[in-house]
């Protein structure tokens, strides 16, 4: 990345800059001296980059509170065609504020601008992973399609919908491969939806377990109880019809269970009683 220079240019708009910047423009009047930090109240010359995550309100809110306290201290990134590669957030906090906003360019090379983006926000925490699916589809990555495809008709966790489509106890390295942009998805999606269509069923007959629990979603089920039971469904006897079945008939066990081996440990004992020819462990 280029290194900042100290100097604050006034650019007012991209078609009429101030006379004293021509001679620091290169090539042509749309390009920018990379490195130097220029200010403008011009926030429309900016262009939002397709894929990269959407902007969130709550986020500028605390940006512009900082910015009124300390002012802006670091400038957003842009490309030679005003395109932000970086602090998209912060240009609404200064709109917001009405005040200068603070940005430098970067040299453009063959990478897109979204690889740009993708870049710049590998290693940051304030990335979400519904940021990171919104960025691979865009790129027109399929395993991510099909991803964005069962999370939104099933609205699990998104943890515990790794584990489902991956067929993994949950792993660290679950979320990196995702954040990564690494996620594969081998397994016919059929057999996927079957699988989160049984959990589904699962979580419907013990959720009356938790209807006098107040403050538990009666919709979506817990992350610790899917994974426990992906955990189970790799056992070489576990039987889907099994499990619903003892399920229909006493779920009073994994009332209170909020860990993994808990659920484990309930679900293995409500499969196996009185049912001695095809018991399962972990």
């Amino acid at each position: 990345m280029p290194k900042k220079s100290n100097n604050l240019l006034n650019y007012e708009s991209k078609n009429q800059r101030p006379q004293t910047m021509k001679n620091q423009i290169f090539k042509s009047g749309d390009e920018l001296i990379v490195g130097l930090v220029y200010q403008t109240k011009d926030y429309d010359i900016f262009q939002c980059i397709r894929g990269n995550r959407n902007i969130n309100i709550n986020n500028v809110l605390k940006i512009a509170i900082s910015i009124k306290k300390m002012s802006q201290i670091e400038p957003i990134v842009i490309d030679s065609n005003f395109f932000v590669i970086d602090g998209q957030h912060r240009l609404e906090a200064c709109r917001s504020l009405r005040i200068p906003v603070k940005f430098y360019a970067i040299q453009p090379n063959r990478i897109t601008r979204l690889e740009y983006v993708e870049t710049v926000n590998t290693e940051r925490q304030n990335w979400g992973w519904r940021d990171r699916l919104r960025m691979y589809t865009t790129k027109g990555n399929e395993n991510y399609k099909n991803y964005e495809k069962l999370i939104k008709r099933f609205a699990f966790p998104h943890t515990a919908m790794l584990t489902v489509v991956l067929f993994q106890r949950q792993k660290k390295d679950l979320t990196n491969i995702f954040n990564k942009g690494e996620l594969k998805i081998k397994e016919d999606i059929i057999n996927i939806i079957e699988r989160l269509e049984f959990i589904e069923d699962c979580w419907k007959l013990s959720s009356r377990a938790y209807s006098n629990m107040p403050g538990k979603n009666k919709k979506t089920p817990p992350a610790h109880l899917i994974i426990a039971l992906v955990s189970i469904m790799k056992h070489e006897n576990f039987s889907y019809e099994t499990m619903i079945n003892k399920l229909k008939n006493d779920v009073s066990g994994i009332v209170g269970i909020n860990s993994i081996g808990g659920f484990q440990e309930q679900l293995i004992k409500i499969y196996n009683w009185n049912n001695r020819g095809q018991r399962i462990t972990i």
